[in-house]
């Protein structure tokens, strides 16, 4: 059963990786809408347009959707979040921002994992009806893998492969059956021999896609936490950090 109550008025926020969007001035994209047992009804949608590597595109964002949308903050029951995996500095301040929110409204928080997201914009139009893979933050010889199995992109919860979490090429096709993956999303950053496997086990590989609305719906099939407790999802330690404890002599 769907954990949102009847009629939550949610705000979902999307600027997990905003290089993935076609248009270079579009970091991503907000949505709200009302969820309830019967599902998700989208009451408006807006980009998130920066115009300035230093601009802060998400509040401005924000601020248009609600007042198109007729709402007040103070309505909103619930936060979801793209909480990653993506760039750190984008989930940092998706993640945060929820959180503020939350906290000055009385809002619960809900942090969806951005493969999540991703499996289910692309399943929106009805297509790639068996498994997928999704690729994100590729870096050196490895990425962060999850494998989603057939089901409709509004429903839920989803059922997901043992894959899930950051791997090498070797290690992700050791760890899935033959034949068991019909389509792969990987992003730029995605290393080539992840690539090389799928040329080899025939798997067409497409760029990711991102939406606020896979976000809205999502949400209804995770649990809320309280928003002190909310965190991006990181697929690595952040390299200030690693290189703080070195610093330290921590390792």
């Amino acid at each position: 059963m769907p954990k949102a109550g009847p009629d939550k008025l949610t705000l979902a926020i999307e600027m997990s990786n905003p290089s993935m969007w076609p248009d270079p001035l579009v970091s991503g994209e907000v949505a709200i809408g009302l969820l309830g047992p019967g599902g998700a009804r989208v009451l408006g949608a807006e980009p998130i347009t920066q115009r300035a590597p230093r601009d802060d595109a998400l509040a401005p964002a924000i601020d248009r959707l609600l007042c198109n949308a007729g709402v007040t903050p103070s309505r909103l029951d619930r936060i979801a979040v793209s909480g990653g995996p993506g760039g750190f500095t984008s989930v940092r301040i998706a993640v945060t921002t929820a959180k503020v929110i939350a906290e000055a409204v009385g809002a619960e928080v809900v942090v969806i994992p951005t493969g999540e997201v991703v499996a289910r914009t692309i399943r929106k139009g009805g297509g790639f009806p068996g498994a997928v893979a999704v690729l994100l933050a590729g870096k050196r010889d490895s990425a962060w893998c999850a494998v989603y199995g057939p089901c409709d992109w509004n429903d839920g919860p989803w059922p997901r492969a043992t894959v899930a979490g950051v791997t090498s090429a070797d290690l992700f096709e050791g760890a899935i059956e033959p034949g068991c993956v019909t389509a792969m999303f990987a992003d730029a950053h995605t290393p080539a021999p992840f690539l090389d496997w799928a040329q080899r086990a025939g798997v067409p590989v497409a760029h990711p896609l991102l939406g606020a609305e896979a976000v809205l719906v999502a949400s209804r099939f995770h649990d809320a936490v309280d928003p002190a407790q909310a965190l991006p999802i990181y697929p690595r330690e952040p390299e200030a950090v690693t290189r703080w404890r070195h610093r330290l002599g921590a390792d």
